[in-house]
């Protein structure tokens, strides 16, 4: 529980009990099993082989004409509890994705990828899917292609400006985000989308080669 002496606890304390009680288990006292919080101290972790299990403390809370709230460690060996709603989040943008023929979620999953391996993860997952999100929202998809496009635009956009919480429940998601890493992965989703453009224009142009070039200048990898 996260009640203390009948107040809140320390968030960072719950979660230091976390991590103690995860040293007791049996996987635990394994040789090559290691216990402990993760850098941001947003979770406890227990590593095995190359099995990674990350545990965070929840709060659940139900409110009268509002969504639920679940309140998670702040982070940072901070004592506060951040109240979130992955729920809401995972309904709305399950609603989107099949609003827009599938091509939501997949569109998600390529830029987490780029954000990863090109752009250092300097943003944050949620960040990251809010921003695509929105850039799709109002627009008739035609291909991934076509998503990618409009998905890489919009983030160099929206980087430009705060991303506010879409539940409404915390801070604006990019609270975090420095002003080098919010300049550089602007201009890498702008190189990005520029890559995207001239890939549909060779494309249609016929030169399938010259595009899937123009492809791998965006991944890759792949």
């Amino acid at each position: 529980t996260a009640l203390y002496d009948g107040t809140w606890a320390s968030a960072d304390r719950v979660l230091e009990r976390v991590a103690s009680r995860l040293q007791t288990l049996p996987i635990a006292k394994l040789d090559d099993a290691t216990t402990g919080l993760n850098a941001k101290r947003k979770s406890a972790f227990i590593k095995l082989g190359g099995l990674n299990i990350d545990v965070t403390p929840v709060v659940w809370a139900r409110f009268r004409d509002a969504i639920d709230r679940y309140y998670m460690p702040q982070g940072r060996g901070s004592i506060w509890w951040k109240p979130t709603n992955p729920k809401e989040d995972q309904r709305r943008l399950s609603q989107q994705n099949q609003a827009q023929k599938g091509l939501v979620l997949p569109t998600i999953r390529m830029v987490k990828w780029w954000n990863q391996e090109c752009n250092k993860e300097r943003l944050k997952g949620i960040h990251l899917e809010v921003m695509v999100e929105r850039a799709l929202a109002a627009h008739d998809l035609n291909g991934i292609g076509h998503a990618l496009h409009l998905a890489f635009a919009g983030i160099s956009d929206q980087l430009r400006n705060t991303c506010p919480d879409p539940t409404g429940l915390g801070p604006a998601l990019d609270v975090n985000l420095s002003e080098a890493d919010r300049r550089d992965s602007c201009a890498l989703s702008l190189a990005a989308w520029r890559c995207a453009i001239s890939a549909t224009a060779l494309y249609q142009a016929g030169d399938t080669r010259g595009a899937q070039g123009a492809w791998r200048e965006v991944f890759p990898k792949v």
